[in-house]
Parts: structure tokens; sequence; C-alpha cells
């Protein structure tokens, strides 16, 4: 458990990991009361409300996130789901690169305690946070030591655009190895692209192996997120026993791993992984 807060992102300062990495989570979900009975139930965290009207989520001891609820802006273009926020050095200087290089802004730069924040659009539509902390000693990883989330992966319809728009905003190195597109930064592998093609509401990696599967809704550009898992089987199982629906039972994900895909009884999608040993 993390110790009593005066504010909701003071102790959440990320000083290991370098800018490039990603850092935080945000979900958007319609449905804050259900993801709130759902999470901690199936991953073992805490939750509690915090003064800015969030939900912080927390994983042994570091608050890794968020829940909120919903609000559907960009002009429809974006949707539930768990959103990533990519550590930088300036919020401010980065938001106006990604502006430059093709992309848009739905939250302008903003202070919220002791970090700043912005959200934009990269420059094939899909929503991606921007994360400043202060230049100030202490504080632990969330995200970038792994512990919690395994995997990060763009799935958009111009997986060129979008290496040229992520090159350009945060220096990634982007490339293809045995038919997947990883993403790299300084700190080593952080996810990867794959092309969505189809009108489907279901994990872009499935139009990768040849797959059409769900109901066949338009499906925009959207960043998914891997949860950590050590028996993606045993945890698919868990949370459909929770409400859950598994979208994607547990197949390979290229060389990492296995992977699933769960649509939480909230509505909002994720995946899981299991890394292979």
């Amino acid at each position: 458990m993390t110790s009593s807060l005066s504010s909701p992102v003071s102790p959440l300062i990320h000083q290991s990991g370098s800018p490039g990495t990603f850092v935080w989570l945000v979900a958007s979900t319609p449905d804050v009361s259900a993801a709130t009975a759902f999470y901690p139930r199936l991953f073992g965290w805490t939750t509690r409300p915090a003064p800015i009207g969030v939900t912080l989520c927390t994983a042994e001891g570091n608050t890794i996130g968020t829940l909120m609820t919903h609000i559907n802006i960009g002009g429809g273009n974006t949707r539930p789901g768990w959103m990533p926020f990519v550590r930088v050095r300036d919020v401010d200087r980065s938001t106006a690169r990604a502006v430059a290089a093709g992309g848009k802004i739905l939250v302008a730069p903003q202070a919220i305690d002791a970090v700043r924040t912005s959200v934009v659009l990269g420059a094939t539509g899909e929503a991606i946070g921007l994360f400043q902390t202060p230049t100030v000693p202490g504080g632990r990883m969330v995200l970038g030591d792994t512990s919690v989330c395994a995997w990060f992966e763009l799935a958009t319809p111009e997986p060129d655009k979008a290496q040229a728009f992520y090159r350009r905003l945060f220096g990634w190195r982007i490339a293809n190895e045995g038919g997947y597109t990883f993403i790299s930064g300084e700190d080593g592998q952080l996810g990867g692209i794959v092309e969505l093609t189809g009108d489907w509401d279901d994990h872009a990696f499935l139009s990768a192996i040849g797959r059409v599967r769900g109901d066949r809704r338009k499906t925009p550009p959207h960043w998914m997120v891997f949860f950590r898992t050590d028996d993606c089987d045993q945890f698919a199982d868990d949370a459909e026993t929770l409400g859950a629906i598994v979208t994607s039972r547990p197949e390979p994900l290229h060389t990492m791993g296995t992977f699933a895909v769960i649509r939480g009884p909230d509505g909002v999608q994720f995946s899981i992984l299991s890394e292979r040993g």
C-alpha cells in the first residue's frame, strides 16, 4: 500500500527509466464502478478515489495509473480503453513537436500537482499521453520496470506514417524483425506496431494472423496495453469468472510469449501476456 497522499500525483515521481519509456496508464471507462470492482479482484490491485475526480490504481505499493469516466473527445476518434503515457523531458516542447510531426492536441499541457501532462493524437489518429516528471530525487519507476505491463502495441491502418511520427516525437528505434515491427527506446524493446485492417471491434493483432472476430464495428487506431501475467490461460479463466469476455483465447504473440484479449465488465478491452522463458 502507498502512504497517505496529500495530493493524487506527488508520490508517483518516476526517476528511473529514460525519456521515451511508458510510465503511466489511464483507463477511460464508461463504468468506473464496474471497473473499480473488477480490476482489484483480477489483478490484486488496490483502488481509491483522488481529489481530482479519478480513481487511483496501486500495484505492489506503486500507483500505476487511474480510472476515469470516458469522455468522447477528438471528434469521436477516441474510445474507452487503457491509454499509455510516455515520459518526456518537456511536455510543452514534445506537444508542439507532435503537432509539427502531423499530430493533434487533445488535452493541452497542464500541471497536475508535481507532474505535467498532455494528450495528443498521433499522425494516424491514435491517442497517447505525454508525461513530464520534475527533476527532484526519489521515487520508483512503475511501468518502466515492466513489473505491471509487459508490452504496448499500436494498431493503425497506416503503420509507415505512424513509424515516422514516433521516430520524430520520441526518438524510438522502429524496425521489422521476422514479420513484426518492434519499438525500442534507450531502455530496450517497448512494444510493437501492427497494421489495422478490416472493420472489427477486436484486438488488431488478429488481422496479422488472418483472423476476423468481433462484431465488425469500425475500430479506430489505438494503443493496446498488455498486462503481465505468469499464466495466460488461468488468467483468462479467472477473468471470465469475474464477468469478463475473453475475445481472443490465449495463443502465441510472435516470439514474446502467449497473449489473450479480454473485455472487462465495464466494456474496456485490454490484453495480457505471459512471456516465454
